[in-house]
């Protein structure tokens, strides 16, 4: 529910409607360029159990959304998957680009200034994944090639209140906090009940 969200503030524009708010204006033109998520393509990248989740969510929307995981026969879905060695063709077709990578040294700085730039111009970049896959400053000289990002994690948290990030327009951060919600513990720790009786039975076989 989260990258839902996000996806959708970000289309529609809403920082510069919080903006519009706060000035107090009544501006309707702000949001006239915003098209229908069921029009674009969105790519999850790191297509792991989260993001197949988040697939099949995003996909009630109409929107295409394709994948990117390192094995794609490992999949199991009849979301269109990617293997990495195609991510640079992938990324300069997606409307929006939502990173779900796990951390290590296979996944830092993955989104470098040279990826994001290879990105479709005006795309909409977003991390729920863990930080060193986007580092501030790539993010930062590639951003007149971006259209916004919506940020959950990054490379130094919590994040400065001296960082540049602050500081960019249509962008949105929130502190880590995508799986902060009311059931999370209930709902956490019957999962990993499930996956060790799975494991149980796996070694029994």
């Amino acid at each position: 529910e989260s990258v839902l969200h996000a996806i959708l503030h970000m289309n529609h524009h809403m920082p510069a409607m919080q903006s519009n708010f706060s000035a107090r204006s009544w501006n309707r033109n702000l949001q006239a360029s915003s098209r229908l998520i069921s029009t674009q393509e969105i790519l999850i990248v790191g297509l792991g159990h989260i993001g197949l989740a988040c697939a099949e969510l995003l996909r009630s929307t109409g929107a295409s959304v394709t994948g990117i995981r390192r094995s794609v026969s490992g999949a199991n879905s009849d979301i269109p998957v990617y293997p990495v060695s195609e991510l640079d063709l992938r990324v300069a077709q997606a409307d929006h680009i939502v990173l779900l990578l796990p951390g290590g040294p296979e996944t830092e700085r993955l989104f470098n200034e040279r990826r994001l730039r290879l990105c479709k111009p005006g795309a909409y970049i977003y991390n729920f994944g863990r930080g060193n896959a986007l580092h501030a400053e790539d993010l930062i000289n590639a951003w007149d090639h971006l259209g916004g990002a919506f940020l959950d994690v990054t490379e130094v948290e919590p994040l400065p209140e001296t960082s540049k990030l602050w500081e960019l327009g249509n962008i949105m951060i929130t502190p880590h906090s995508s799986c902060v919600f009311e059931d999370y513990r209930r709902l956490f720790v019957k999962e990993t009940l499930v996956t060790l009786g799975n494991a149980d039975k796996t070694h029994a076989n």
